[in-house]
């Protein structure tokens, strides 16, 4: 619900007669457009080049996270025979930290923690147990997956600051533009009267 008038709020914001006159509503929908339409095209193409740019960054990012992503889930199945399926980031860290669900649940009951999974808390270390994993005593695949899987994990948290960035582009953007029609609005003009005075008058357009 929430979302749904947020998005209503935008949309009105977008056709607003008072910005769909103006030019900040394409900067709304790609930074530097609008600068461009009020002729600053130097302007402009900073942030057109900075949309570009994260975009860009983005993508690659995105295919490197999920590239790391399939290799470690892929190395996991392989060498600790882990079922991925319905399981999230926190079971891969535990798959990564711990050489089997046997050896994870001692410690986890020493410790005193609750595992989130299951009901039954792991109990069960079968191999036909849905979170069951065992690397066999294979250090090197568990760290080498390990390593994937931080990567990954990184990725995606970088994904997270270039889509914020692009937001704040936005942002400036339209800032950028409201600044400069405003600029644009002021005028003047220097008159001479008869008795050889002169005057200076500010025109400001709302």
């Amino acid at each position: 619900m929430k979302k749904n008038k947020l998005f209503l709020i935008i949309f009105a914001l977008l056709f607003s007669s008072e910005i769909y006159a103006s030019q900040v509503w394409k900067s709304m929908l790609l930074p530097g457009w609008g600068e461009n339409k009020l002729g600053h095209k130097d302007r402009g193409k900073i942030f057109l080049l900075s949309e570009y740019i994260m975009w860009t960054s983005f993508m690659f990012i995105d295919d490197q996270y999920s590239s790391y992503r399939n290799d470690y889930r892929s190395h996991g199945t392989h060498y600790a025979n882990v079922n991925w399926d319905g399981k999230n980031d926190l079971f891969a860290a535990h798959v990564g930290n711990y050489e089997s669900l046997y050896l994870y649940n001692i410690i986890t009951l020493q410790d005193g923690w609750l595992a989130n999974y299951t009901d039954d808390n792991y109990s069960d270390t079968s191999e036909s147990h849905e979170y069951y994993w065992n690397w066999e005593g294979n250090r090197e695949e568990r760290l080498k997956y390990d390593t994937w899987r931080n990567k990954s994990q990184n990725y995606d948290k970088a994904k997270n600051f270039i889509v914020a960035g692009v937001i704040i582009n936005r942002i400036i953007s339209v800032l950028d533009v409201i600044i400069l029609e405003r600029r644009n609005s002021i005028t003047s003009e220097v008159t001479y009267d008869y008795d050889h005075t002169a005057s200076l008058k500010i025109h400001y357009n709302f």
